[in-house]
């Protein structure tokens, strides 16, 4: 594997993030996943971006599994992000799996509904 640095991983990322916007998804997919195999942190802001616009391309391209597992991956570091539940669910009714499909629905209307109970 070559060894690239930070600023170029960002500079690729944001290649990545392009192909999106111009649904190039197959484009936008390869170039998000070189960058995955060096930012591995999910920690790392630039790692859920990169996770959060390749899952989006997967699910704008019908790749409801593919589209999924990077939900997923993002839920494991954020399980209440009201961002990402809706789009698991989604992805993940349309991937046939309606029972963990509608788990990340509900817990998204429950995350939902306290946050207008509790005012915040």
């Amino acid at each position: 594997a070559i060894e690239i640095d930070a600023e170029s991983v960002v500079d690729l990322a944001n290649i990545g993030i392009n192909f999106y916007k111009t649904d190039q998804y197959a484009l936008a997919n390869k170039a998000l996943a070189m960058c995955q195999e060096y930012v591995t942190d999910p920690a790392d802001d630039i790692w859920q971006q990169i996770t959060w616009v390749k899952g989006l391309s997967h699910y704008q391209a019908e790749q409801w599994a593919e589209a999924l597992a990077e939900f997923e991956s993002l839920l494991a570091h954020d399980p209440e992000n009201m961002e990402y539940l809706p789009r698991a669910g989604m992805a993940a009714r349309k991937a046939g799996n309606q029972s963990k499909g509608d788990e990340y629905l509900i817990l998204w209307e429950e995350l939902k509904e306290r946050e207008i109970i509790g005012g915040e």
